[in-house]
């Protein structure tokens, strides 16, 4: 998978999704349910893929970065526009992990798309065993209690 498809144009990083991780591990089945979806349902290669899970392929900002062909969001001359006004206003329909969008494009801008990549594998893997977990995951398989880890939650 292309570490760039990775890269939502929101600022949030792919990497660390659930339907990302159940496509790449091959447990489709076990969030299906979560999501209220039919296990062939569940595939997704990243934002900048052609193969985005449903939910996503709907994205209103999504669609207009890549209509506007910017690398992100905070790339775009009406940026911060409407959209992104209501994800930064923390509105409480949108999932939790999208607060991190904001410190995220700021990263970007400041260190550069590679090395926030670097800093994304990092941040969403195990302390303990190094392997990468997801924004909900509570536990890693080897064990090592991943809540304090969900930097959304220190926003």
């Amino acid at each position: 998978m292309n570490d760039e498809a990775l890269d939502g144009y929101c600022g949030l990083w792919c990497g660390a999704c659930e339907i990302v991780k159940a496509e790449r591990n091959g447990t489709q089945d076990g969030i299906a349910g979560i999501f209220g979806v039919e296990p062939s349902e569940i595939h997704c290669r990243g934002c900048r893929s052609e193969d985005v899970f449903a939910g996503c392929s709907r994205c209103p900002m999504r669609a207009c970065a890549s209509t506007r062909e910017v690398e992100f969001c905070s790339d775009c001359p009406d940026f911060p526009c409407g959209e992104y006004h209501r994800i930064a206003s923390s509105d409480d329909s949108l999932p939790p992990h999208f607060r991190t969008t904001i410190r995220n494009l700021g990263e970007i801008r400041e260190k550069g798309a590679s090395e926030w990549r670097r800093l994304q594998a990092g941040r969403w893997a195990c302390p303990s065993c190094g392997r990468p977990f997801s924004w909900y995951a509570e536990e890693c398989s080897c064990g090592q209690d991943l809540r304090g880890r969900k930097d959304w939650e220190k926003l």
